[in-house]
């Protein structure tokens, strides 16, 4: 008898879930206040303790929260009415309802309202909800669909900045189910590492939408460079990204977009991060407007008023100051103190010639005209780059985009800073290429800064990561290698020869750069909030896979209590749960795996290794079947999975279901002859002797694990 197959799909639009009048809540509200036109408000409630919390120790909190136990357990039909509140409950499942409170409601109306009334009403409003959810939620995945993405970016109401970020996560070429597997896989990770109060939807083709509030130019490319250096730890091939933002105050370019605007700005920009290199990132705005750019070379016409000053000349300097404030020029404030050199005014901003002074000698000379600018009136500012020639293989011409490249450094000291171009000064403007996701140029400025100091840690370091992200991994290794041999305590070095060694599936290693990555963070005493924590996190996981269980929890454990209330610290309930389970502390690992499948209901690793605690502690067979059947669904190629299944199918006596499930195992080499013994098993169970014989004679040689099944096929197949 051939049995069909189901379809991998993730989500399952066909009831509604208590997440659902979270997710759409407002909507909801007003549905139901279309239906109650004489209530104020109506609110949501899922459990006695927001009651108490939302009522505070009033009088009434007690006797609503009885009423809420009542209505929630069935044991008033329809309605509850308490003065000027009504109750309606929503049951989704035997154990789950979720109560609309309506409150000051007309107490006429609560008097004489009709229970057939109200009860039409709810199966009404839940057919509208079924449908909203399933016109806004995308099938294949449980995120947002692309219907909701134009809802929230076209709403008239909607007024606050936002960015928009689209990202690709493409899948290698393979069979339906690997690629269905790869969605799930990109879903996962980033309900894992997506920030709280980002709103992530799924376009299509492994192309996602978050839209997050836009915070400030500063800060835009955080997340997305943030979503690429986690995904690339996690093992993808590939992921691009592109931003666009809308509502800005200070740019015009932004404001008053449309939904689709912002959606094609922000794709477009994705299409130029896929020719930057495997791991990449764009900015529509800095695309679209490179004037905008703080790099941005200087005019052409100012090259030309500058080369007639350095045509003859084989040693100058120059000195560019600029404004700290847009709301004056450098020129109103430097001009009246300048003494000697020649001025070259550019817009607001102002440079200086100075013909055969030393660099010394101008470097000083700049910080005393900062300083004495300041001195007068410490609410206008100025700060200054200089560059001299000659310097390293610069020719004159670059001098002027050096001074600018020096202005970036100086913004490092704050207001009224002095920088001189170095090779420091390349590192930090190839680090703002970096940011904006421009890796070719990025690799250009390390590389240029390493002519000017080739023992400098920082720049190896950052060269390395910018290849890395291009997929040029044995060029990014030796230059890891390199800031190693220079400075062997280089945190930065260390961490990313361990990402270098997971990349290589090479996990030990990984955990043992790691490790001495992490010494670095507390001798130097770096900032323990971010460095040493992502650190025990990655420790921890990796000695959960490679199979160091107490090292794990003792990683974990710790890591967790300081990171509970972030979706990050709940990626990691698995692999406690995992730990638990190989320490044989079942109990344990049955709270962190049901924990993991809260944050993420379709996490196929969490509901096979429950399923397993379950089957094993004997908690319940029709359960443990359940989970072991909804993983393999999400990960139908997983052999692990199959012939674990096929175990709980052979104990429940559901032969024909197992003998497919172990065939399917067979796939697997290391699998093979665990699965070909059950087989055998199973045929002898339905009184296949033959066939039982026949895949007995297939074992070739067997371990301690499998040695008593082996022993008891034998005497019965074989006497």
């Amino acid at each position: 008898m051939i049995k069909s197959k189901p379809f991998p799909a993730i989500s399952d639009n066909q009831k509604l879930v208590a997440d659902d009048f979270k997710r759409f809540s407002q909507t909801f509200r007003h549905i139901l206040l279309r239906k109650v036109p004489t209530a104020q408000n109506v609110r949501f409630i899922f459990n006695e303790e927001e009651l108490k919390t939302l009522f505070g120790k009033g009088e009434s909190v007690d006797d609503l929260v009885a009423l809420f136990r009542s209505v929630s357990n069935r044991s008033v039909e329809g309605r509850g009415i308490y003065h000027d509140y009504l109750m309606i409950p929503f049951d989704l499942t035997e154990e789950t309802t979720v109560v609309a409170l309506f409150s000051r409601v007309d107490p006429l109306f609560n008097k004489r309202v009709g229970d057939d009334w109200l009860s039409d009403v709810r199966n009404e409003v839940r057919d509208h909800f079924l449908l909203l959810k399933q016109a806004r939620i995308d099938d294949q995945t449980g995120l947002f669909n692309s219907s909701n993405l134009y809802s929230i970016l076209d709403n008239p109401l909607a007024t606050q900045p936002v960015q928009l970020l689209v990202v690709e996560i493409p899948a290698r070429s393979g069979s339906f189910q690997l690629v269905a597997s790869h969605l799930h896989k990109c879903v996962l990770s980033l309900q894992t590492c997506i920030p709280e109060g980002a709103i992530t939807h799924y376009l299509g083709n492994f192309v996602f939408a978050v839209l997050i509030e836009f915070q400030s130019e500063n800060n835009k490319s955080k997340l997305a460079n943030s979503l690429i250096a986690y995904f690339k730890r996690e093992g993808f091939s590939r992921i691009h990204v592109g931003t666009s933002c809308r509502g800005r105050v200070d740019s015009d370019y932004v404001s008053g977009k449309t939904g689709r605007q912002l959606i094609d700005e922000a794709w477009t920009a994705s299409r130029v991060a896929t020719k930057r290199g495997p791991f990449s990132y764009c900015d529509f705005g800095l695309f679209a407007h490179p004037e905008k750019h703080p790099l941005v070379r200087p005019d052409s016409n100012l090259i030309r008023r500058l080369r007639r000053l350095w045509q003859e000349s084989e040693h100058f300097c120059l000195v560019h100051f600029r404004s700290d404030d847009a709301g004056y020029s450098a020129d109103q404030i430097v001009r009246p103190h300048l003494k000697k050199g020649t001025i070259v005014a550019s817009e607001t901003d102002l440079l200086v010639y100075f013909e055969g002074d030393s660099r010394d000698t101008i470097l000083e000379w700049t910080e005393n005209i900062v300083r004495h600018c300041r001195d007068i009136d410490g609410n206008k500012t100025v700060s200054a780059g200089v560059s001299c020639f000659p310097y390293s293989d610069f020719k004159k011409s670059e001098i002027p985009h050096n001074c600018l490249k020096a202005l970036a450094h100086a913004a490092f000291f704050g207001d009224a800073g002095v920088a001189l171009f170095d090779a420091v000064s390349l590192n930090i403007s190839g680090d703002i290429y970096f940011s904006d996701g421009d890796l070719v140029k990025a690799v250009k400025e390390y590389k240029r800064g390493l002519k000017c100091d080739k023992i400098n840690v920082n720049l190896h370091n950052s060269l390395g990561v910018t290849l890395a992200l291009m997929g040029r991994f044995a060029s990014a290794e030796n230059c890891f290698e390199e800031a190693l041999k220079l400075d062997e305590k280089s945190f930065m070095a260390l961490y990313n020869l361990g990402l270098g060694e997971l990349d290589s599936d090479r996990k030990v290693k990984a955990i043992a750069y790691f490790k001495r990555a992490l010494a670095c963070v507390v001798e130097e005493g770096m900032d323990e909030s971010v460095l040493e924590n992502d650190l025990k996190r990655q420790i921890g996981i990796l000695a959960s896979e490679t199979g160091d269980c107490q090292m794990a929890l003792d990683y974990l454990l710790p890591w967790h209590q300081t990171c509970e209330v972030t979706r990050l610290a709940e990626g990691v309930a698995y692999y406690i749960g995992k730990s638990y389970f190989a320490l044989c502390q079942p109990m344990k690992a049955m709270e962190w795996l049901q924990r993991a499948l809260r944050s993420y209901e379709y996490d196929d690793r969490a509901m096979h290794l429950l399923g397993q605690v379950y089957f094993e502690e004997e908690e319940g067979d029709d359960i443990a079947l359940s989970l072991c059947q909804k993983s393999a669904e999400l990960d139908p190629d997983n052999c692990v999975y199959r012939l674990d299944l096929a175990k709980i199918q052979l104990h429940c006596n559901m032969l024909p279901e197992a003998i497919g499930n172990l065939k399917q195992s067979l796939k697997s080499l290391e699998l093979r002859t665990e699965s070909q013994l059950f087989l055998a098993q199973s045929y002898l169970k339905i009184g296949q002797h033959k066939r039982a014989l026949n895949w007995f004679n297939k074992v070739k040689s067997v371990n301690g694990a499998n040695s008593d099944l082996y022993d008891n096929l034998k005497l019965c197949l074989t006497g």
